[in-house]
């Protein structure tokens, strides 16, 4: 999923080209506090209470830990906050 992330989504944001910041918006790539606002923003909509990223990068740590404990490391270093990586 991330690789077709990159491949084919990533580049069609507007200023991807400009950055080697992982996730990207509709005006150019998300910044720490801008991923923040839009994760509570949904989950409030969907869960009825706002969660930030961090819920997400356990669960994709804890999952991966149950599924493929070989792969868990590559699930935290995938999940970590990292603005200058791509």
């Amino acid at each position: 999923m991330l690789t077709d992330y990159l491949e084919q989504a990533r580049p069609r944001f507007p200023r991807a080209g400009t950055s080697n910041r992982l996730w990207m918006g509709m005006k150019g790539p998300l910044t720490r506090e801008g991923i923040q606002r839009i994760t509570k923003r949904h989950t409030l909509a969907w869960f009825g209470q706002a969660h930030g990223p961090h819920v997400f990068r356990k669960w994709l740590r804890a999952s991966a830990a149950r599924r493929s404990p070989e792969l868990a490391m590559d699930a935290a270093d995938l999940a970590r906050w990292d603005e200058g990586r791509r």
